[in-house]
């Protein structure tokens, strides 16, 4: 249905004024409750979580239960590739940092100092070279062994680099995870929380607080780890209500 002003709705439904509903400051529309404006897609968004720039799109009723289940997809697949690639480096790694596949001893330098360890040898003229092209001790140290480790180590670079790519994006992915699922327990949405103190109208109970975003509890959750469409739960302009406290 089209939108229309808040005072024109109070006249078709009665003198009352409607309960949570308010008008918008933007646009002077009436917005149903838990309904904002979001001045980056310039519309209205029922029961509105937040803005996500990531995906550059309103989170809220119509795709709330997409983006946790994204969340959780995005948490579990960089924990994966971290943990294997964790694995995987620790299967393949040399026997000793100092074993000669990491060093050469058979070079040069190691060749001209016959009194010394061949090892000790290679490494006194590799510092030497790299102090030479200006680099302090511990950063010539430093870069020595990652040269050697790059010959003997050739899985390091690759795991490094997804280490890069993986370990931020779980950190983030595994925050928003965690915020996102302490408001649904909560029955709240991000903006809502944001609120002191937050709102508990729509706190029903964690189980009832999760069957209203995602049309269930139990069995049917698994439905979504399905890649199949599933349409939001009610019509994002009513909602279920605690039954209010008495006092005596």
């Amino acid at each position: 249905a089209a939108p229309m002003p808040l005072s024109q709705l109070v006249a078709l439904r009665g003198a009352q004024p409607l309960r949570g509903w308010k008008k918008c400051e933007e646009t002077g529309w009436s917005l149903p409750p838990r309904a904002h404006y979001c001045r980056t897609c310039k519309a209205m968004v029922k029961r509105m979580d937040h803005h996500c720039m990531f995906t550059n799109a309103c989170v809220g009723h119509a795709n709330q239960h997409y983006f946790i289940s994204f969340l959780a997809f995005l948490t579990a697949s960089t924990l994966y590739v971290l943990c294997a690639t964790t694995y995987a480096l620790a299967a393949s790694r040399p026997p000793s940092l100092f074993a000669d596949t990491f060093l050469l001893p058979h070079t040069a330098a190691a060749a001209s100092h016959p009194d010394k360890d061949p090892r000790q040898a290679e490494v006194e003229a590799a510092m030497s070279t790299l102090q030479t092209l200006g680099l302090s001790p511990p950063v010539a140290l430093v870069s020595f062994f990652a040269a050697s480790a790059a010959r003997s180590w050739p899985f390091l670079g690759p795991a490094l680099r997804l280490y890069a790519a993986c370990f931020p994006a779980f950190l983030f992915s595994s925050f928003l995870l965690l915020l996102q699922t302490r408001n649904l327990l909560r029955g709240l949405t991000y903006i809502e929380s944001c609120k002191t103190p937050p709102p508990a109208d729509f706190d029903l109970g964690a189980r009832q607080n999760i069957a209203q975003v995602f049309g269930g509890f139990g069995p049917r959750l698994l439905l979504h780890l399905l890649p199949v469409p599933r349409a939001a739960t009610g019509d994002g302009v009513s909602f279920p209500m605690r039954a209010p406290v008495r006092r005596v």
